[in-house]
């Protein structure tokens, strides 16, 4: 899984849309589209914020590349 997948997957587990999720976070739901596309570069700081507005640890939320399934 890449690391796109994971936005994602953590995502729709989680029941939310685009907009709710960039919300949370402080960005658009175009930005959080092109984020799961894999159209913008994922930055350690955008990672931390997207796992802490899903209640949860980057290391968490990218399991599924980490261990490479």
């Amino acid at each position: 899984m890449n690391l796109p997948d994971c936005i994602r997957k953590a995502r729709l587990d989680r029941g939310m849309t685009l907009a709710v999720y960039g919300g949370l976070i402080g960005r658009t739901k175009q930005y959080m589209y092109l984020l799961e596309k894999g159209k913008i570069k994922l930055s350690y700081e955008m990672a931390v914020k997207l796992a802490k507005a899903l209640d949860t640890t980057p290391d968490k939320m990218f399991s599924g590349f980490i261990e490479g399934k």
